[in-house]
């Protein structure tokens, strides 16, 4: 018997006497496939930032982000996230109701200086914070500074009862000045008060599910 090779004319191996199909376990992957199979396996760690923000609560239609409460406890690293999360709230119904009477402005050069004041780092998020402050700092000596006046007799009934050994008190003495300025920051306080109050009466306000606050005091200025 004649003994052919297996391609007895290789000119026609393509068209005349192809050779036959051979068996293959399975196709080579695309390097995009094996790519993704590798980071489908083996995940990068995600950074803490890359997170993403979580809603804390909604304020009149503005919400409160958890990374609000990070950057507050940046500056006031003393105070709880429940605590932090009642002076945003009131943060956000003072600039709301701020935002209805005139638009405040306030120079980079006092900001910044509030900043070092306060000892913290000069960084874009300060800067929004206490641009915030300074805003609401600016209405309250328009709105309600102006209105505080002290009538001689509190000033004299109040140094009566405080030192009731005082003789007379002087009006033009140190302790009256003194008495006085404390008089009207208490009156200040309480008007400020007064106004926090009526607003958060007026709100509405809803804390996402699974984020409700814990009960705590109303927060110091």
């Amino acid at each position: 018997m004649q003994f052919l090779p297996k391609w007895w004319n290789w000119h026609t191996q393509g068209t005349q006497n192809p050779p036959g199909p051979r068996a293959r376990a399975g196709s080579t992957p695309a390097f995009g496939t094996i790519f993704l199979l590798l980071v489908l396996a083996f995940p990068s760690p995600i950074h803490p930032s890359e997170v993403m923000d979580r809603i804390i609560a909604d304020v009149n239609g503005e919400i409160v982000a958890a990374s609000e409460i990070r950057a507050w406890r940046a500056i006031e690293p003393q105070i709880t996230e429940a605590e932090a999360l009642q002076k945003i709230i009131r943060e956000k119904l003072r600039l709301q109701d701020i935002a209805r009477y005139a638009i405040y402005t306030v120079d980079d050069a006092e900001v910044r200086a509030t900043i070092q004041q306060a000892g913290l780092a000069d960084t874009p998020e300060n800067r929004r914070a206490f641009r915030r402050k300074l805003v609401i700092r600016q209405f309250i000596k328009e709105r309600f500074e102006a209105l505080v006046s002290m009538p001689d007799e509190h000033v004299r009934t109040y140094l009566k009862e405080t030192f009731p050994d005082m003789a007379e008190p002087d009006p033009a003495g140190s302790e009256w000045r003194e008495a006085r300025k404390l008089l009207e920051a208490k009156e200040l306080d309480r008007m400020i008060s007064e106004w926090d109050h009526t607003l958060a009466e007026k709100a509405r306000i809803r804390y996402i599910e699974g984020n409700a606050p814990i009960p705590s005091p109303s927060p110091k200025k």
